[in-house]
């Protein structure tokens, strides 16, 4: 494929490398196509180097930082980034400039260019990230970073970086509100920053993304998703006029059912046989009380879901009703912080009547909880709940004509299995 970008495209060296492994450009080369590449590199890295054609130790210092920003590495043979401009290289580079190129002008713009390559925590990225990333095609992303984006509204998944770029608009601001209330940890949904500033995360409210002021009109920032939730980016131009705004949605991907360990078997001796005993099997918490996980559930077409789960039940998977009680920690996860996937997530959630069986150990109820019980339950849908009585009861209101399985105290837990008509 033609190189695109004005700079590259039509340069006979840099097409033959961005085609072949024999043309690649290496140090101590000279040439125009050198001091192109050495453009290049200013041009989306700031990378501060004398134009001057000459493939020296600046030079492969500057292609080394931009390849190991970008994870640009050949698996077949490489382990780490290396200071060659070879295919890989010249159609980053490419790209970047080509997209750079078609910003100039206009109304301020906020654009999504590119993910960070490895979910690290932002000291980290900072520390390993000397330069500025620059341009991505959906197609070159890695599947499992969960990244999308419209003209309008970037998708990442908890502890990822991406990069937007904020055209037009230097001598403004951009600022990030994260607008989900953070119930079950502190952190933050997201928080913007500038990689030469290296400003440290905010310890403020919640609500509080971190602001910049915009640097020139192609200006990078870097977006840090940690938590689950929503955020918006606004960036407001100097001296008034119209903002561009990015809403920005952070979800934790499926995880498919839990594994490692055998399901419940034994019954509690106060139950028909549906809920499990204090001293059942295990579990990855290594809790003395396993009491109220499901024994025995349906067996058909459908899938099996736990509210609030903490990897607890094999066989299910772990969900959430509501993003603000995306997180749990503890023993069990290297007390790091994990987050479940949420039940009414477009990409990441369960579909309409695709629950066979929905389980749940003390998570409360609310309108919401219940009104994604009632959508995802399929056709004689197991429900297995344990926890307080008025949630309880709200199960009951909720599923008129329902058939009780179990109803029974352990300890001083309420448990209550229903089976849907």
């Amino acid at each position: 494929m033609p190189l695109r970008s004005r700079l590259f495209g039509g340069d006979s060296k840099l097409e033959a490398a961005s085609q072949a492994d024999s043309a690649h450009v290496t140090p101590g080369a000279r040439g125009e196509h050198v001091s192109k590449i050495q453009k290049a590199l200013n041009l989306v890295d700031g990378a501060g180097l004398d134009e001057d054609g000459i493939y020296g130790n600046g030079t492969a210092r500057a292609v080394l930082r931009f390849k190991q920003a970008r994870g640009i590495v050949n698996r077949a043979y490489q382990s780490q980034a290396d200071d060659i401009v070879g295919r890989m290289t010249v159609a980053a580079l490419d790209r970047e400039v080509f997209a750079r190129e078609g910003l100039s002008g206009g109304r301020i713009r906020i654009v999504p260019l590119h993910p960070i390559l490895e979910p690290i925590h932002p000291t980290e990225h900072i520390r390993r990230s000397p330069g500025l990333l620059l341009g991505f095609k959906v197609e070159d992303l890695s599947p499992r970073l969960g990244l999308s984006f419209s003209s309008t509204s970037l998708r990442l998944e908890p502890r990822n970086h991406a990069v937007v770029t904020i055209a037009n608009g230097g001598g403004g601001s951009v600022t990030s509100r994260n607008t989900t209330k953070a119930r079950d940890c502190l952190d933050k949904t997201t928080w913007i920053y500038d990689l030469f500033t290296q400003k440290p995360i905010g310890v403020g409210a919640p609500e509080d993304g971190g602001s910049e002021t915009i640097r020139g009109d192609a200006y990078n920032l870097i977006i840090w998703a940690f938590r689950p939730g929503d955020a918006t980016i606004t960036a407001s131009p100097r001296g008034g006029g119209s903002p561009a705004t990015l809403q920005v949605q952070v979800r934790a991907p499926s995880t498919g059912a839990v594994t490692g360990y055998p399901a419940p078997t034994k019954a509690d001796p106060g139950s028909k046989g549906y809920v499990s005993a204090k001293d059942s099997e295990d579990s990855a918490n290594k809790q003395r009380d396993n009491a109220c996980r499901p024994v025995k559930p349906k067996v058909g077409e459908g899938r099996n879901i736990n509210l609030g789960g903490e990897y607890e039940t094999p066989g299910f998977e772990d969900y959430t009703t509501s993003l603000p009680h995306s997180g749990f920690s503890g023993k069990h996860t290297g007390d790091r912080w994990v987050f479940r996937p949420w039940t009414d997530d477009p990409q990441a959630g369960v579909g309409n009547s695709k629950a066979l069986n929905i389980c749940s150990r003390g998570t409360p109820l609310d309108n919401d909880a219940i009104a994604s019980i009632r959508r995802m339950a399929a056709k004689g849908c197991r429900i297995t709940y344990c926890g307080e009585k008025k949630h309880i009861d709200a199960l009951k209101t909720a599923f008129p004509g329902h058939t009780t399985l179990d109803d029974l105290v352990i300890g001083s837990t309420n448990c209550y299995v229903m089976e849907l008509p």
